[in-house]
C-alpha cells in the first residue's frame, strides 16, 4: 500500500512540476505529504501550505522552514532530516509538489494603509506598488527603511524616501513576479499612569512629548473623575521616559506650553512614558473587593493599602461557573520612575518583600491562575477556577457530577468512575478511582491539583444490567474480575418480602445470564458463581416456592411452601379456618397445568388424621387453597362460579 501511494505522488508531483529546475517562490502553494512509514507512526500531510514573502512554510514538528530558492526536492531532503533529527521517524520519505505557483502577483506589507496582495504587470516599480496599498503610514513606518524580498529569497534593503521620489536612483526600481514589499514597522510608544486613554499610540518619529500625551487623550487635570474612589489628577512635573535603550529621563513640562523644547523632548519607538499621580495616593487594581485610588500615610506597606480595599477576592462566583480569587503571591507595584516590582505577601517574613509605598504607585493584583479542566462524561464540561488546595473530587464536583441516562425503573450513571484520568500539568498521567474517592474522600488517590491539571472522565465500558426481583434494578459498573453474584450484591441482592405480602421473593438459584453475544446460560448463585463480561443482562427470577390461600382464612395471602406440605398445613399457616364463617369440612384445591386449572374438592373431616393419605392432598408450588363460605349448599353450583371466575386464578398467576 506505500509503494502504490509513494509511487501515486511521485507521479502526481511530476506531472505537475514546470521543470526539475523550477525553484520556489513567495505565493507558492505546497503540498506537503509523509507517508506513514509503521503503524505508530504520525501521518504529515499537509494540501495547502503557501510559501510566505518572507520564505518560509510552517512544517509540522519543525516550524517554520525557509522554501525560497529551493528545489522540491532540496526541500524534501530538508524536511526528511529535521523529522529524523526531531525523533518523530525513523526513516520518512518526504514529498513536496507546487499545486500553485504565485508569480502572477506581488504583496505590500507592514506599515502601509491596504497592505495585501496585487496583480503583476510589467514595468511595476516600487512607488506604484506602494500606490497600489493607498500609501505609507507615516506614524508608524520606521523611516526610512524598507525590503525588496525576491521570489529566490534574496532581500534588498532600501531607502524609502528615495524610492518614492519621481526621479534618482531608486525610482526606477522595478518590481519582478511573485516579489514582496515590506515597509518596516517602527515600534509603539507606550503611555501608562494618570492619563485619560493609557495604552500603546503610534507616532512618527522625532514628535514631541506633548503630542504623545495627547494622543493619550492628554494627562488627567485637577478634578477629572477617573476612579469611583475619588479623583485624581496627574502629576505634569514628575514624568518619566523609560527609553527603548535603557535610559529613563523625568521631565517637566511646565515650561513647554513656553515653546521651549526642552522640557518637551522627542519620543521614539519604544519608549514608555509614565506620568505620576500628583498627590501621596497609591492606586490598586485586580482581584480585591473594592479596587480604586486610595491615600496613604508615611511607612503605609502594600499589605496596607490591600486591607484598606477590602483585601482580595476570595470566591466571588461570576457567570461559567468560575470563581475569581486575588493571587497575594503575584502582586506587581509599579512605582512612578517607571520601574516594577513583584512582591509575594504570601511568603513575607517581618516585612520582608512587602515594599513601602511611594507616591504615584500602583498595585495591581492579579487572579490566581488555578485554572483546571473537566472533560468527558461530567455535567459541565470544560475551564473552572477553584481555590489552591482543591483536589480531583472539588474538581468532579464543580463540574456537576456525570451524566445520567434512563436505565430501567432508575436514572444511573454511564461514566466509568473507577477509570478516570488526571492528566497532570507537567505531562504526566494517573488513573483515578472517583468512585472510591468519592466513598472516602481522605484516599490518598484524591491528589491535591496543580494549576492547568485536566480530568477526563470515559463513558462506562464495563456496564452490565441486573433486572428482574432485585432491590435496585439497573445498570451497574464492575471491575475486572467481578462476578455474578458481586453485581446482584450490587443491586442490594434479590428482593425479600413478608410471608403475607403479595410481593414476590427473587430466586438467586436460577439466575440467567445473557451475554452480549446472544448466549445465555443458567446458574444457582448459592452454589456457584461466574466472571461477569461487559454487556451481560442479569435477570433474577422470582422464586416460585409459594401457596396461595383464599377465601374464609385468617390470614389469606401467600404462604411459604415446603416439601410434602398438605392442605390442612397450608390452611394452617394462613391463620386456620375462620370460625365464624368458613367451612371447617371442606376445601378445593385448585392446580394449573397445561390443560387449564384443575379443581379438586378436599374433605376436611377426615385430613386431620395423617395416615389417611386420600384426605390429606399434598400441595405443589403455585397451587391454590380456597375455603369457602360455611353455609353454601350445593358444591356443583360453587365449583360452577369458580370457573366461571378463572379470571382471578389468572390474575393470581400473573402475580407469581
Amino acid at each position: 500500500m506505500f509503494a502504490v501511494l509513494l509511487a501515486a505522488l511521485t507521479l502526481a508531483m511530476a506531472q505537475a512540476a514546470p521543470t526539475d529546475a523550477y525553484r520556489i517562490g513567495p505565493y507558492d502553494v505546497l503540498q506537503i505529504v509523509v507517508p506513514e512509514e509503521r503503524t505508530d507512526a504520525p501521518i504529515v500531510t499537509t494540501d495547502a501550505l503557501t510559501v510566505g514573502p518572507d520564505g518560509t512554510v510552517a512544517v509540522a514538528y519543525l516550524g517554520d522552514v525557509i522554501a525560497v530558492g529551493k528545489t522540491t526536492a532540496e526541500l524534501s531532503e530538508e524536511i526528511r532530516v529535521g523529522l529524523i533529527e526531531a525523533g518523530q521517524f525513523v526513516s520518512p520519505h518526504v514529498l513536496v509538489r507546487v499545486r500553485e505557483y504565485g508569480a502572477d502577483r506581488v504583496s505590500v506589507l507592514g506599515a502601509v494603509k491596504e497592505p495585501g496582495y496585487f496583480p503583476f504587470r510589467e514595468g511595476l516599480a516600487v512607488r506604484d506598488a506602494i500606490a497600489m496599498a493607498k500609501g505609507v503610514q507615516l506614524e508608524i513606518a520606521a523611516n526610512p527603511l524598507a525590503r525588496l524580498v525576491h521570489r529566490d529569497g534574496e532581500s534588498v534593503t532600501f531607502q524609502l524616501n528615495e524610492a518614492l521620489r519621481a526621479e534618482g536612483a531608486m525610482a526606477d526600481l522595478l518590481l519582478q513576479p511573485g516579489d514582496a514589499i515590506i515597509v518596516e514597522e517602527s515600534a509603539p510608544v507606550s503611555v501608562l499612569g494618570y492619563v485619560h486613554d493609557p495604552g500603546d499610540v503610534r507616532v512618527r518619529e522625532g514628535a514631541r512629548l506633548s503630542e504623545v500625551l495627547a494622543l493619550a487623550g492628554g494627562i488627567v487635570e485637577p478634578g477629572e473623575e477617573t476612579f469611583e474612589a475619588g479623583r485624581t489628577p496627574g502629576d505634569s512635573t514628575r514624568i518619566t521616559i523609560n527609553r527603548a535603550d535603557g535610559t529613563t529621563e523625568t521631565v517637566s513640562l511646565m515650561g513647554a506650553d513656553e515653546g521651549t523644547t526642552r522640557d518637551d523632548p522627542a519620543v521614539f519607538p519604544g519608549d514608555v512614558i509614565y506620568v505620576p499621580a500628583s498627590r501621596s495616593e497609591v492606586t490598586v487594581l485586580g482581584y480585591i473587593k473594592s479596587p480604586g485610588v486610595l491615600v496613604f500615610r508615611s511607612g503605609d506597606r502594600v499589605s496596607d493599602v490591600i486591607a484598606k480595599a477590602g483585601g482580595v477576592i476570595i470566591s466571588s462566583g461570576i457567570p461559567d461557573n468560575i470563581l475569581e480569587i486575588g493571587d497575594l503571591s503575584a502582586i506587581r507595584l509599579y512605582r512612578a520612575d517607571g520601574t516594577e516590582l513583584l512582591v509575594n505577601l504570601d511568603s513575607r517574613v517581618a516585612g520582608a518583600g512587602d515594599p513601602e509605598l511611594l507616591p504615584g504607585d500602583s498595585i495591581v493584583v492579579p487572579r490566581r491562575e488555578q485554572t483546571y479542566y473537566a472533560l468527558g462524561r461530567v455535567r459541565v464540561q470544560g475551564r473552572h477556577v477553584l481555590p489552591p488546595g482543591s483536589r480531583v473530587l472539588d474538581l468532579y464536583t464543580a463540574a456537576g457530577g456525570t451524566t445520567t441516562v434512563d436505565a430501567l425503573p432508575m436514572r444511573t450513571t454511564d461514566a466509568d468512575l473507577a477509570n478516570c484520568v488526571l492528566a497532570r500539568a507537567d505531562g504526566t498521567q494517573l488513573v483515578v478511582d472517583l468512585q472510591a474517592i468519592a466513598q472516602n474522600p481522605a484516599l490518598e488517590a484524591n491528589v491535591e491539583l496543580v494549576h492547568g491539571d485536566s480530568l477526563w472522565v470515559p463513558e462506562a465500558d464495563r456496564r452490565v444490567i441486573v433486572a428482574g426481583y432485585v432491590q435496585s434494578p439497573g445498570y451497574f459498573q464492575f471491575r475486572e474480575g467481578d462476578t455474578v453474584r458481586e453485581v446482584i450484591a450490587m443491586a442490594g441482592g434479590p428482593t425479600i418480602s413478608p410471608a403475607d405480602s403479595y410481593m414476590n421473593d427473587g430466586d438467586p438459584r436460577n439466575v440467567l445470564i445473557i451475554h452480549q453475544d446472544g448466549a445465555q446460560e443458567t446458574i444457582d448463585t448459592t452454589v456457584e458463581d461466574l466472571p461477569v463480561r461487559p454487556g451481560d443482562e442479569i435477570r433474577v427470577p422470582y422464586a416460585r416456592q409459594r401457596v396461595t390461600v383464599l377465601g374464609y382464612v385468617v390470614r389469606p395471602g401467600f404462604v411459604l411452601w415446603h416439601e410434602g406440605d398438605t392442605v390442612l398445613d397450608m390452611i394452617a399457616a394462613a391463620g386456620g379456618v375462620n370460625t365464624d364463617d368458613g367451612d371447617r369440612f371442606s376445601a378445593v384445591l385448585i392446580r394449573r397445568g397445561p390443560e387449564g386449572p384443575q379443581f379438586t374438592r378436599v374433605d376436611l373431616s377426615g385430613a386431620h388424621d395423617m395416615d389417611d393419605v386420600a384426605f390429606n392432598v399434598e400441595v405443589l408450588p403455585n397451587d391454590i387453597v380456597m375455603v369457602p363460605r360455611s353455609d353454601h349448599t350445593d358444591w356443583g353450583d360453587w365449583l360452577t362460579n369458580i370457573r366461571n371466575a378463572l379470571s382471578i386464578t389468572n390474575l393470581i398467576g400473573a402475580l407469581f
